[in-house]
């Protein structure tokens, strides 16, 4: 890790790369700012971060920052105010938004207002439209502990990011594209910004800055064989992705003394990266495989509302995939039947566990040598087979009795079976089966 440390700071050195600002003593600044935030000396990051921002108030990461700095001083009032501000011209600034929520209902129960409330339900709705777990945070922070109750909000947020996929929105990183500020009209102090689809420098111009940058990718690259022959996948994909960010430059190398160098380097490339695309695939159905497991665990301990969510999860991480890669689009297809097949029986358990079933009584014996087995079952003398009625009289499509035992019935409803005991008002003992 520290080579590849050197090797980057070098190539970032020889082209600029890093520079935010052209001026000197603005990038001193900045630097001192930012290591006293990662001291935590937030006094002086706040105040290093505010001489910045009056000439670059454009800079988004500093500005919420500086909010933090707010915050971890106990300054919250005028913390919610900066991240008000973050959020009035960028709506969609995740951390931002989730921040302002938890200030808001961080508040005393006394001097918390129902517009504090309304507050921040909107603005983890924001959060989550742009792909933050919010039902997790909901989940773990005793702040949220007011929405866990709220079904219908929950389903807002699990419908969420499709909401914002319907105007056409991508889930955003809420730091992407606001490192560097934007371009003021004809500030000239402000380094070149680069865009989503461009590197972050022009290739390098010169024969020896190409052959700095020829070396420092096989140098990477070598690296990369090395991580993978000592199964060190996580290091191997992070250099690669350093690699990619590198390798477009040197398509543009013409230099006729450097070609050889320049097709080794292409050649290597083109070899690891097949490696590197199993490492990326295995990681992807590693992480489907977590989610379809939490799926499983919540529909044991019937959680089905997080059920929907996620699968929620599961469809932003399988649509994640670039549609033009065969391995992936075929190995999320197989992951979403198999979400599908989870999200089926969990729907088709929550909607047994509200079924209104009264067991008054069983009939466990023999009436000379024939076997009796018969239920009243919300006010209806049933036996094995029978379909159920409910209070009214009324069928209830699907649900039949499939045993009787000494003192419970198991009941069978479209695919699923469970257990209701006499004295009980609910069932247990829920069971998918796939046929019947």
């Amino acid at each position: 890790m520290a080579k590849r440390i050197v090797i980057l700071l070098a190539i970032m050195a020889a082209y600029g790369w890093g520079q935010i600002f052209s001026d000197a003593n603005d990038q001193a600044i900045y630097e001192l700012g930012k290591e006293a935030y990662r001291k935590k000396n937030w006094q002086e990051a706040h105040n290093k971060y505010t001489q910045i921002l009056i000439q670059y108030p454009s800079l988004m990461d500093l500005r919420y920052e500086r909010a933090l700095c707010l915050k971890n001083m106990g300054k919250n009032d005028e913390a919610i105010e900066e991240f008000e501000e973050i959020v009035a011209t960028h709506n969609s600034h995740i951390l931002s938004n989730y921040q302002l929520a938890l200030l808001k209902m961080q508040k005393p129960a006394q001097e918390r207002s129902e517009e504090d409330v309304a507050d921040a339900k909107q603005h983890l709705k924001e959060a989550a439209q742009y792909g933050f777990d919010v039902i997790g945070s909901i989940e773990t922070d005793n702040a949220f502990s007011v929405f866990r109750s709220d079904v219908s909000y929950i389903l807002e947020l699990i419908a969420a990011p499709t909401e914002r996929e319907k105007l056409n929105i991508q889930l955003i990183d809420p730091f992407k594209d606001l490192l560097i500020p934007e371009r003021d009209l004809a500030d000239p102090t402000i380094a070149e910004v680069p865009t989503e689809d461009t590197t972050a420098v022009a290739p390098p111009a010169g024969l020896d800055k190409q052959r700095q940058l020829l070396e420092a990718i096989i140098q990477l690259l070598i690296e990369i064989e090395d991580s993978l022959h000592w199964d060190d996948e996580d290091k191997a994909d992070e250099l690669f992705t350093d690699v990619e960010a590198l390798i477009k430059h040197v398509q543009e190398i013409n230099y006729e003394e450097l070609i050889d160098l320049r097709n080794q380097a292409l050649e290597k490339y083109d070899s690891i990266s097949q490696n590197i695309q199993v490492v990326r695939l295995k990681r992807f159905e590693r992480v489907a495989s977590g989610i379809i497991d939490e799926m499983k665990q919540h529909i044991e301990l019937s959680q089905f509302v997080q059920v929907e969510a996620d699968y929620q999860k599961l469809q932003r991480h399988l649509t994640s995939v670039q549609k033009e890669d065969v391995m992936f689009v075929e190995s999320a297809k197989v992951w979403t039947n198999k979400g599908l097949k989870w999200l089926r029986i969990s729907r088709k358990l929550r909607d047994a566990a509200s079924l209104e079933i009264h067991l008054s009584g069983v009939v466990f014996g023999k009436d000379r040598d024939k076997v009796v087995r018969q239920a009243i079952v919300n006010d209806e003398i049933l036996a094995q087979g029978d379909g159920v009625r409910d209070i009214t009289g009324a069928p209830i499509n699907n649900l039949r009795v499939k045993d009787i035992g000494r003192n419970y019935v198991k009941f069978y409803y479209d695919g699923v079976e469970f257990d209701w005991y006499m004295g009980l008002d609910k069932p247990i003992g829920f069971v998918y089966v796939e046929e019947d």
